[in-house]
């Protein structure tokens, strides 16, 4: 897909530290995409994005259990796209192999 098209993805590039509780996830977003174009349903183990009507993110369960309520997300726009960041707080500081659960569905 090109980049800040709107593709479901099997996996995301990620950020972490290793042994840290911190995890970010970047996601492009088109140009014009604004904050109430955006919905981020975090949960302790699953999380869903979508952009307007495009679902990103379909309930996808991750690696690990998350703390929701201290997880977050901001999005930095402009004209020709923009950036979704997405903070997960782990429940324990360990190094995710990757961002979602093998068998990731619910």
């Amino acid at each position: 897909a090109a980049p800040g098209s709107l593709a479901v993805r099997e996996d995301f590039p990620f950020e972490q530290s290793p042994g840290d509780t911190e995890a970010y996830v970047h996601l492009p977003l088109p140009g014009g995409a604004a904050k109430e174009d955006v919905f981020v349903d975090l949960q302790p183990t699953t999380i869903r994005v979508q952009v307007r009507d495009r679902r990103l993110v379909d309930d996808r369960r991750l690696f690990a259990e998350i703390d929701a309520k201290a997880s977050s997300w901001f999005l930095e726009s402009s004209s020709s796209g923009g950036t979704l960041t997405i903070h997960l707080e782990k429940r324990k500081a360990d190094t995710w192999p990757s961002l979602f659960a093998l068998s990731s569905r619910k």
